[in-house]
């Protein structure tokens, strides 16, 4: 066997270890906090649970395409909290009823849109590395939000009625729509040219410069569907609540702590969407269970801090670490 070819097997195997080491873990966490509190597998812990879970998968694919190539995107959960205020702002002008919903859902998207395409710009022409260049677009994002909003609520009920309700016993729309995106994103990744480019991208990028592919390109689409999956994680938020939230961003840090943890290094090339989806059903219950065991915020952040760091050591690939960016 060629080294080639034995390198190529050891990633297979790896990836098969890393599927299933997060099943088990998975089952692992269901299993600990059922014996902790019997609440945590009541029928209305496992319905609130479907809108977390929903909002989450969705901003945490868009997250994973950015990881994939080597980049990382702080700004989505500002993206999200700014999008539901447009939300909220549009639909306390023209309503949320019948076709005038799908006009208020195209406004916030719109948003997220604007926000990746500055992100991949301010990468790809102004040179600035992803991690700082998120950051200052996620600082100007709250405080356009905060601008906007002035402090006041903005409901939309009309919202919730629509995309939560249960089309199927025990199932909402918006989880459903949720593994639809999944489904969409795996396609995305593994049978389109964007997906095999961005893997290549994240694998080496001079590499990928040498064989033709326009890297600031699609560096650039990467962080717009990034950016467009943060606005409708936002209208998620925002409809489950019933109202447009400054806090709606707050679950950034899960969304970056899932994609880590399932495998999707930090140096790019390696993970994608098809892990994404048990690293976030996972975080998902590690923050919904340590809510029905009472578990003070302030510990639970902790938690997700150790579970990034952790993650992030045993994925990234050290030989290439001056690549992050």
């Amino acid at each position: 066997m060629s080294d080639v070819s034995r390198k190529m097997w050891i990633q297979v195997r790896s990836g098969r270890a890393t599927d299933w080491g997060l099943l088990l873990s998975l089952v692992g966490a269901i299993m600990i906090f059922y014996l902790l509190s019997p609440m945590f597998a009541t029928t209305h812990n496992f319905v609130s649970l479907q809108g977390r879970i929903a909002a989450l998968l969705i901003v945490s694919i868009g997250e994973t395409f950015v990881v994939l190539m080597g980049s990382l995107d702080l700004s989505i959960g500002a993206i999200a909290a700014l999008s539901g205020i447009i939300m909220g702002i549009t639909v306390r002008n023209i309503g949320a009823f019948q076709g005038a919903l799908l006009v208020v859902v195209l406004v916030a998207i719109a948003v997220g849109a604007v926000v990746g395409f500055t992100n991949g710009m301010l990468l790809t022409k102004l040179k600035i590395p992803s991690i700082l260049a998120t950051l200052g677009t996620w600082f100007a994002c709250d405080g356009i939000s905060y601008s906007i909003s002035r402090g006041e609520r903005f409901s939309f009920t009309q919202v919730y009625n629509i995309l939560y309700g249960a089309y199927i016993p025990g199932l909402s729309l918006v989880f459903l729509l949720a593994l639809l995106v999944w489904a969409l994103s795996l396609v995305l990744a593994h049978r389109t040219l964007f997906g095999r480019y961005i893997y290549a991208i994240g694998g080496g990028e001079n590499e990928s410069r040498l064989l033709g592919i326009k890297v600031d390109r699609y560096k650039v689409l990467a962080f717009v569907l990034c950016g467009v999956l943060a606005a409708v994680s936002g209208v998620l938020l925002a409809a489950e609540a019933g109202a447009a939230s400054l806090l709606a961003g707050s679950f950034m840090l899960d969304s970056i702590a899932a994609v880590f943890l399932a495998g999707t290094a930090v140096s790019g090339g390696v993970g994608g969407p098809r892990r994404t989806l048990v690293g976030v059903l996972l975080i998902a219950v590690l923050v919904n269970g340590m809510n029905v065991i009472n578990v003070h915020p302030n510990y639970q952040t902790i938690v997700k801090g150790i579970v990034i760091l952790y993650s992030i050591y045993v994925s990234i690939d050290r030989s290439r670490i001056h690549q992050i960016k």
